[in-house]
Parts: C-alpha cells; structure tokens; sequence
C-alpha cells in the first residue's frame, strides 16, 4: 500500500524514502532528494520501447548524442523529415501495435499526422490545462497506466552521397518521451522534452528506404518536473531531420572566459572537438587573427537625441590612418549628419581621438561619454546589421532609436586605394588590452 501524499515544495526540499514500494506489479526503490531521483528496479525491456524508462529516474536519456554546439551543416546534407507521419493513437503503451517498428509492418489501417504538431490539435485526444495541480493523481516516479501513446512511421530515402558518411537523426522537440527505433533496430531513448533529441544512425541506415518509428508517451516521470501553469499537449511537435558529416568532423567548439581578480583583464579558452578517425591526411589548424578590426561596444539609445558635440578631431568623418587633414577642437553636429552617403551603405561617420562627446536632445538632456584618455565613436539611426543587408541608400530604415558605437581604437582601411594591408601603427593587436571610458547623464541645467 502506497503512502499518499501531497506534492509540496516543501515536501521536495526534504529527503523522503519509500522503500520496496510496489505498484501494479513493479518493485520500486527510490529516493526523493529534491529532484525525484533515485533508483529503479523494473522491468528489463527499455531498449524494446517497453516504455518503463519513463517511470525509471535515473534514465533521461538511451543512444542520445550528449549536447553540443549547433554547427550548421551544408544544406545539401540535410534531410527534412517535417511533414505527413503515419500515425495511430492508443490509450497505454501496452495497446500499442505488435511490432509496428518492424519495415514490413502494415500501417495501411492508420491515418496520417502533420509533424510537427501535437497529437491533440488534429483530432487526437483533448489539451488539458492546469494551473498548481497535475493532470494525474500524482505518485511519483509512476505515471497512471492510461498513458496516451502516439505510434509514429516515417519512410526516409538515404542519397547515395551519404554512404561513408555519419548520418544523424535529430528530433528538436518531442512531449513528453519517446523510443526510436531505425529499420526495426532500437536506436535509443529520450525525454526532457523542450530540447533537442540527437542520435546518432549511421549503423541501422542503409542507402534506398529506411522506417523511421517513434513510439511517444504523454507522461513520463519528467512530467512532475515539466508541471506548471500551462496547457498539457503530446506528440512531436518541433522539426524532426537527418543530417550526414564526413566520417572525421568538427563535432563540437567552446569557449571560457576567466576574468582577473580585478575584473582588469580577462584570458579566453578555446576546446575544439573533432570526431572520427585521425590519418595522415587530416589536419586540424587554428590560427588567431593576426589583427582584430576593432575593440569596443555597441549601445542603443533614445530616438529623441538629435545634437552631438565633441571634442576631438573633426569636423568630418576621420579613420586611424585618414586623420591628417582633420584639425582638433570642439565642434557640434546634429546626428543625421554624421554619416556620409556613399553610394554603397557602409561603416562610416567615426570621429577619432576624442576627448568626450555630449549627445543631446532639443531640450539639452542626454548622455556625455568621456575617454580615458581618448576612443573613437560614430552615431546613426541604423544598425550595422541594416548597413550589411543594404544594397542603396535608401533601403537603410530609419530606426526610432540612436546606436552608438564607442571603440577604444579601430584598425585602419589599408596604405593604398587597393587596401594593401594595414602599417603596424593602425593595427589593433590580438594581444591583451585594457580600455575604459565613463558614460553619465547631462541635463540642460549642468551644459
């Protein structure tokens, strides 16, 4: 007989053990510890879609890829798999269809589903929602025998491009948890339901037709995790697609960035993961740019500044290495004319060995920026996004806000109208830098 009991945080804060638990037949030994976790002595026949690894805390994954970055792969070597599944819906997992994973299984009988999509919104079943209670009397690890089950079919044609390669099938959102099962071979496991599900299939794919099969569950332990405020909706519900790599590919990048004790100066680290075998032919290069383009930061201000003054050098636009003939002083412009309208948008209207600026509205209120010692700046009502997707001027939008653009040094445009590269002096060095400035209101009162 099983202790009922109400689900409370509080309840989750403390430790709680039910020992030799059994329900319908399963023997059960788990631990709350905060996250309902513990251990699972059930039935062995996960990797047949017997469907207990949903009620098994220790289990949120079998097969799956562990996470990675998102590294785009050439549009040629992707397969999409969105679009009409064949599909049947059983009240349990255990009324599911006898081998209907198998490549000769006759799924003539059933009817066709959209993915993505949930289940309930295509005639499927009824969306629940809930606020603080579950849609289930709750018992965790164990969700109710009723367990709405989604069997899905899914021919994939393999090019022949692909053999040789590693090929990959990922699922980007499925609720709650599902198996997967490639050409009648169980390929793995997976529920948290809000991320991608990655496998890799490169052993159970063959060139030709392959029967992709999916069996979903509605609710899995992960559903006392997932309750909240919101409506309860099952299936496969973000795009599913294959993708193949060469055999020795970049698999994963990351970075780490350690500040000093004094939040002065920072180091950065860059781990690249390469997978498959490493011959005499591969090469694995990293190189760090010999110069950076430039080091500072963007900010977005309000649409209303209209008046820039500063000083520095001026009055027209100046670069690093095209400051010559600009004489240094104080000098004021309203911001609609500190671009020059070339006839291609580009990067343009920065000021050079600048003391402070003062950006102001009509009545005299914004923002002062002061160098230590000096930076480079440009204003403008777009972005630099919008100059790199203008092919003429008058495609650049006229945005309601101002962006600012403050570097502590720019790399020069090159000693030739061939841009030849760039004299020592106006390079910026991929090396450690440090570079301040203050940034404070002004108001009419204090100019």
């Amino acid at each position: 007989m099983i202790k009922e009991r109400k689900i409370r945080f509080a309840d989750i804060a403390r430790r709680v053990r039910i020992d030799e638990t059994k329900e319908n037949g399963r023997m059960i030994d788990w631990e709350d510890n905060g996250f309902f976790s513990g251990k699972a002595v059930i039935s062995g026949d996960e990797a047949e879609g017997g469907g207990r690894d949903g009620e098994n805390q220790r289990i949120f994954a079998r097969g799956k890829e562990p996470g990675h970055a998102i590294l785009a792969p050439d549009p040629d070597s992707v397969c999409n798999l969105n679009g009409p599944w064949r599909f049947c819906c059983v009240a349990k997992p255990a009324l599911a269809p006898e081998a209907f994973q198998l490549p000769d299984f006759d799924d003539s009988s059933w009817t066709d589903i959209t993915v993505p999509g949930h289940w309930e919104l295509q005639g499927y079943g009824q969306p629940v929602y809930t606020n603080i209670q579950y849609p289930f009397k709750p018992n965790p690890p164990l969700v109710p025998d009723e367990n709405p089950t989604g069997c899905y079919r899914r021919i994939m044609t393999m090019p022949d491009a692909w053999v040789d390669r590693e090929v990959y099938l990922v699922f980007e959102g499925v609720e709650s948890g599902f198996h997967l099962w490639v050409n009648g071979k169980p390929v793995g496991y997976s529920q948290v339901s809000r991320c991608a599900a990655e496998f890799r299939i490169t052993d159970v794919i063959r060139p030709g037709e392959n029967v992709i099969a999916a069996k979903v569950y509605r609710w899995t332990d992960a559903t006392y995790i997932e309750d909240q405020d919101m409506w309860w909706l099952s299936g496969i519900f973000r795009d599913v697609y294959c993708y193949a790599t060469p055999r020795t590919h970049l698999w994963d990048v990351a970075t780490q960035t350690v500040l000093a004790d004094d939040h002065a100066r920072a180091t950065g680290a860059l781990r690249i993961q390469v997978r498959g075998p490493l011959i005499k032919s591969t090469a694995i290069k990293a190189m760090l740019l010999p110069t950076l383009l430039g080091l500072g930061v963007r900010l977005t201000l309000t649409g209303s500044l209209t008046q820039a003054t500063w000083y520095g050098r001026g009055p027209h636009e100046t670069l690093c290495d095209r400051a010559w003939g600009a004489r240094i002083g104080v000098f004021d412009k309203p911001i609609d004319m500190l671009s020059e309208p070339y006839v291609f948008p580009q990067e343009n209207g920065m000021r050079v060995d600048c003391r402070w600026l003062r950006l102001t509205d009509d009545q005299g209120n914004g923002v002062i920026v002061r160098g230590m010692p000096t930076f480079t700046w440009s204003a403008r009502r777009h972005t630099v996004e919008d100059l790199d997707s203008a092919n003429h001027l008058h495609e650049l939008p006229r945005r309601d806000t101002i962006e600012l653009c403050l570097d502590w040094k720019q790399a020069g445009t090159g000693n030739t109208s061939l841009r030849a590269e760039r004299l020592p002096p106006y390079r910026v060095p991929a090396a450690p830098l440090s570079w301040s400035f203050s940034l404070s209101t002004v108001s009419c009162e204090s100019c």
